[in-house]
């Protein structure tokens, strides 16, 4: 037995295997890989000999370099989480511009097996809204329902009809403000951007009735909505006061986004009654009613042909001529003329009266206008 140890092990004696334990009663002594036990030096083993029980431990630069690392992870992995979340809410915007021009505009895209279907604040009010407000609750607006046609002989120089008389159950299209246009998205009626920045003034027209949005309208046939991003700043011109510029997003409706000009416009008008038509004496022309949701019952406006442009004639049953639009006169003012997409009121007139049926119904019809798509054709009849 060797001293200082005790149990079992193995160690050759001739051909004898002898088996035995050892264990050590001294911190400073090491089993050899081959041969004998030794006392090995005080301040280590010799590695290279032995086998040896392992005393040192990390130095401080050590564990410093190990928390400098971690750190710099940590720091990285916090950075690109800040970065993530930045993004999430530039995505979010820019999905919430997108919903305010689907609010405005309607869907641009044909729907239903490629058929286009009208819908959107202009297709029902036949104007841009004037803040986001607008979008979400009715106010001051007429509701939407089935709102007969009215007609004037008188115009002012905005074309909108002075004190039109309705045309009753025979011309009624369905207008006004349906409600929310963006379909559930607000919560408490309101619909903020992806950073959920408020107005820096609630008591500045228009305070928050944009929702925080900045809201663009000064032209009437163009609108543009902003996100002004993180810091809610907006860009002064020539001075660099908005620190995340790039994280701004703007939604621009532009007047060919909603607008459809008249000019070139033609329209059919067809003998469809028992006689024939002596259309050469009067001047013969058709109109444009066009409703805008203004006002406590809105407002009709018109637009008309020139007049007797290919209908100067007698009309014999079954025959046809043609009337077309070009320059509008309003008032005192002539110029070319565009109208809102949506649904609208086609009639016919001699002189400044409409034009009725055998059975004292006016000659109408209800074309539908869309934005960069071609202009119905359309025949008016008369029985």
């Amino acid at each position: 037995m060797i001293s200082g140890f005790k149990g079992r092990g193995t160690e050759d004696r001739g051909r004898k295997t002898v088996s035995y334990r050892r264990q050590s009663r001294r911190m400073n002594q090491c089993l050899p890989l081959r041969g004998r036990w030794r006392e090995a030096p005080h301040d280590g083993c010799l590695l290279s000999s032995v086998l040896c029980p392992l005393n040192s431990g990390f130095t401080l630069i050590e564990l410093l370099l190990v928390v400098a690392i971690l750190s710099a992870a940590a720091l990285a992995a916090f950075s690109f989480a800040a970065d993530d979340r930045s993004q999430v809410r530039m995505e979010d915007t820019h999905n919430r511009l997108l919903a305010l021009r689907r609010a405005v505009l309607g869907v641009e895209a044909p729907a239903y097996g490629g058929e286009m279907r009208l819908s959107g604040f202009v297709a029902d009010n036949g104007m841009l809204p004037e803040t986001v407000a607008e979008l979400v609750k009715p106010d001051s607006f007429l509701e939407k329902a089935g709102i007969p046609a009215a007609y004037s002989s008188t115009l002012d120089d905005d074309c909108v009809q002075n004190s039109p008389a309705s045309l009753g159950g025979t011309a009624i299209l369905l207008k006004g403000h349906r409600g929310n246009y963006l379909n559930g998205l607000t919560r408490n009626n309101t619909f903020r951007d992806g950073w959920g920045n408020v107005a820096a003034s609630t008591t500045t027209p228009p305070g928050d009735d944009n929702f925080g949005w900045l809201v663009n309208n000064a032209s009437t046939d163009h609108l543009s909505i902003t996100s002004l991003g993180a810091d809610n700043v907006s860009d002064t011109p020539g001075v660099e006061n908005d620190l995340d510029a790039e994280d701004d997003q703007t939604m621009q409706i532009e007047p060919a986004d909603w607008l459809i000009p008249l000019a070139g416009w033609q329209v059919t008008v067809k003998n469809r009654s028992a006689t024939n038509l002596d259309l050469s004496t009067g001047n013969v022309s058709a109109a444009l009613l066009v409703f805008r949701n203004i006002g406590t019952n809105g407002q009709w406006l018109r637009f008309n042909s020139a007049d007797n442009n290919g209908c100067a004639i007698t009309l014999a049953q079954g025959e046809q001529c043609a009337l077309t639009f070009n320059q509008i006169t309003c008032g005192s003012s002539t110029e070319a003329r565009s109208i809102p997409s949506g649904r609208h009121l086609l009639v016919l007139l001699k002189d400044t009266d409409l034009y009725k049926n055998s059975d004292n119904t006016p000659v109408t019809a209800q074309p539908l206008f869309y934005p960069h798509a071609d202009r119905p054709a359309i025949t008016l009849e008369i029985r």
